[in-house]
């Protein structure tokens, strides 16, 4: 769904919050606004890959018709084929009023058989609004593209091993609503999610969006009827999911914010705890009260035993305006070194800059013997084909195909059928990847019989680790396998082998036999590297010995 990029953002927080609907409907302090319009949102999206036999989602998201009313009098699409082929039908075509804040419809097409293609789809919506008609493709926001959606409709699945999860632990629902952005209903995120190839997702909305009124995102409500209103919404999704073939179980959570070591705000997830932590440093809702309500070591003081706390996008850099007027930190490496502390998610929709900085601190870390695990997400409030969001403050729309639910995953090892509390005691250990396409797994077993997964320690002299790997076509041959250990003593990090011949592009499997000194910790892990830049880095296994006794 729409969002709003860092300056934009920035500049309506500045803004007294009597501004409502500021993305589209309302003037920046009067001015001209060349992208307001007296009509709501109308928004279609599909997933950006769709999972073999698995038909094609299409949804249509009107929102913000309680201001702007409006008639419905049609819904078709246009699918053009890669062999050329254009198939055009109905998919609505009874007239509807429509006032409510959101409404959507989920269609389902069938897709052709011959997959492995891409295929590219128009959404036309038709409405009427004091008796004039209007006509949007793929969206009715002025300056966008409107461009065709590309979907990858996919002859095998995504790649992973048996027990193997694939997720997605940042994402934000439509209970994330105010005044600058916000994100798609529940029911859409499970529909797409069966598409796309998930198992789970981890539903993160705003902390200081959770304690809102329903209707009013300005003002705070002591009741936490909105919180308490997404508890029985996650509840009620994943008792009804409980009797597909193939799940997708929901996690609740929070975004919340939270003060850094240095006074600053930053954004931690809360995954699975059933109590709610206020955080509005950097809500705008008060632009005199900056300061957030916790520290990050009061939350992790305070979570539930079977809690997960996650450094939000922990390699972000705010720009120069958020850091001086909304009091935007980062993570400090002493803020990561609490008690506590799950791990970090340092891979947020994209292989950027900031995902290379959070690599890196979280490798300084494990050489620092801290045992903390990394996370992927998206942070996708709705985007499951095209990330749209206000460029200039309305003058213009930006869009872009980063940041699209599920696209980066955390993959979790759990023994099936699987639930909840499973999933979370998995990210909780650790047992788990980060992946933009191929797989991976390490195993250690011990010279005296016993056995370590991703996450664990292992405390033999002598091991053989059991090295896997695996991708796909849509996913890339395999490039290199390389295998890294950390010496904990010499707080160093080498390449311990690399493979990059294989006698198959898409499986690898290998053994190697690994020994350590007495006294010494070790910690190994994978990175795995295809010929199309997907990528897979495993959490590690640690490797210590006690010195011998003299």
């Amino acid at each position: 769904m729409i969002q709003i990029d860092a300056t934009t953002s920035l500049l309506f927080k500045t803004v007294p919050c009597f501004i409502l609907y500021a993305e589209i409907h309302r003037k920046f302090l009067g001015f001209f606004s060349l992208v307001k319009h007296n009509l709501p949102e109308i928004i279609a999206d599909v997933p950006y890959r769709v999972e073999p036999q698995h038909p094609l989602p299409i949804i249509c998201l009107i929102k913000d018709a309680n201001h702007y009313p409006i008639v419905l009098h049609r819904i078709w699409y246009k699918l053009h084929l890669a062999n050329g082929q254009v198939k055009q039908q109905n998919l609505w075509d009874i007239p509807v009023k429509i006032s409510s804040r959101y409404w959507y419809k989920i269609f389902k097409l069938d897709l052709p058989h011959d997959r492995q293609q891409f295929l590219s789809l128009d959404l036309h919506v038709e409405v009427e609004r004091k008796d004039k008609k209007y006509h949007c493709t793929n969206d009715n926001y002025r300056g966008t593209s409107h461009a065709s959606f590309k979907i990858w409709m996919a002859n095998e699945p995504l790649p992973r091993f048996p027990n193997l999860l694939l997720g997605d632990v940042h994402y934000h629902s439509n209970y994330t609503d105010d005044q600058v952005e916000f994100g798609a209903p529940l029911p859409i995120a499970v529909e797409m999610a069966q598409a796309i190839g998930l198992d789970f997702f981890c539903v993160t909305d705003h902390s200081y969006d959770l304690d809102d009124y329903p209707h009013n995102c300005l003002q705070n409500d002591p009741s936490l009827t909105k919180w308490k209103m997404f508890h029985r919404e996650v509840k009620m999704l994943n008792q009804a999911q409980q009797t597909k073939t193939k799940p997708v179980i929901i996690i609740p959570g929070e975004e919340v914010s939270v003060r850094n070591s240095q006074g600053r705000n930053v954004h931690m997830l809360v995954l699975n705890d059933g109590k709610f932590y206020p955080g509005s440093g950097d809500s705008a809702e008060n632009w005199f009260k900056l300061r957030s309500e916790f520290q990050i070591a009061d939350i992790l003081q305070n979570l539930s035993d079977h809690a997960v706390a996650i450094a939000a996008h922990s390699g972000y850099r705010a720009p120069l305006l958020e850091y001086l007027l909304i009091q935007r930190g980062k993570w400090e490496m002493e803020d990561c070194e609490l008690q506590n502390l799950t791990g970090l998610q340092i891979l947020n929709g994209e292989n950027n800059e900031s995902f290379r900085r959070g690599l890196h601190q979280w490798r300084e870390l494990l050489l620092k013997g801290k045992k903390l695990y990394i996370f992927a997400g998206n942070d996708a409030h709705g985007n499951f084909n095209r990330y749209r969001q206000l460029g200039l403050p309305f003058l213009h729309m930006r869009e872009r195909q980063a940041q699209l639910f599920g696209q980066m995953r955390t993959a979790v090892f759990v023994e099936k059928p699987a639930k909840l509390e499973q999933i979370v005691t998995a990210l909780k250990q650790g047992i788990s990847m980060i992946t933009s396409g191929p797989v991976a797994n390490l195993q250690a077993t011990g010279e005296h019989g016993h056995r370590a997964n991703l996450g664990e320690t292992i405390h033999d002299r002598k091991i053989q680790l059991r090295i896997l790997a695996k991708s796909s076509l849509e996913c890339g041959a395999l490039q290199e396998v390389i295998l890294l250990r950390g010496d904990l003593q010499q707080r160093q990090e080498i390449v311990l082998q690399l493979w990059r011949e294989f006698s198959s592009n898409w499986d690898f499997e290998t053994i190697l036999k690994c020994s350590i000194p007495s006294g010494h910790e070790y910690y190994y892990r994978l990175e795995i590297l295809t010929d199309k830049g997907n990528f897979c880095y495993t959490n590690p296994i640690w490797q210590k010995t006690e010195k011998k006794a003299r």
